[in-house]
Formats: structure tokens, sequence, C-alpha cells
């Protein structure tokens, strides 16, 4: 896969997040594992990224929402959000977030 495959990939998967589409919740992961960026300056953007997803329904995008809210990682720590979202996570149907 080239180097533009990925570019315009991410671009339409931007584009499908940004519209609201639920599934498009790997964009913030996408954001946390780039290539060539520093990994402290994307994690407030898979938050971002994380949070439009599970306002959209997606489940495991809302586990990983409370994640970041309970470590406070990219996002200010709040073990009462994290519990809402993980809650949402686990309502939506992911596995994980019933635990």
């Amino acid at each position: 896969m080239s180097r533009k495959d990925v570019v315009e990939g991410e671009s339409w998967l931007r584009r499908a997040a940004l519209a609201g589409d639920p599934a498009a919740g790997r964009t913030g992961r996408r954001s946390l594992y780039p290539k060539r960026t520093s990994y402290r300056r994307t994690i407030p953007e898979a938050a971002g990224w994380y949070r439009r997803a599970a306002e959209a329904g997606h489940a495991a995008a809302a586990r990983a929402l409370g994640s970041l809210y309970l470590t406070g990682a990219g996002v200010a720590p709040d073990t009462e959000e994290a519990a809402r979202w993980l809650r949402a996570s686990g309502g939506g149907g992911d596995q994980a977030g019933k635990g």
C-alpha cells in the first residue's frame, strides 16, 4: 500500500467521522498510533475523535474515551465522565466495557 493510499483512506475515514458515522471510531485509534508524529500531541486529537464516535453510538469508542478520562491521558482526569462513557460502552454491547 502506498503512502498516497494511506493518506486518502484516512481522509475518507475522517470525512465519515465528521459526518457522524459511528463506525468511523477507528479515526481515534489511528490518531493514537500515527507514524512519525509525537505521541503526546496526538492523544487529545484521538480523544476528540473518540468523543465524536461515542456520541454517535460507537461502543468501543465510548470505552476508549472512558479509559482516557480514567487515566487522564489527553483529557483532564474525571472519574465521573469515565464511568459515564464506560457505562455507555457496556450498554452499547461492547463486551470489554461490561466488566
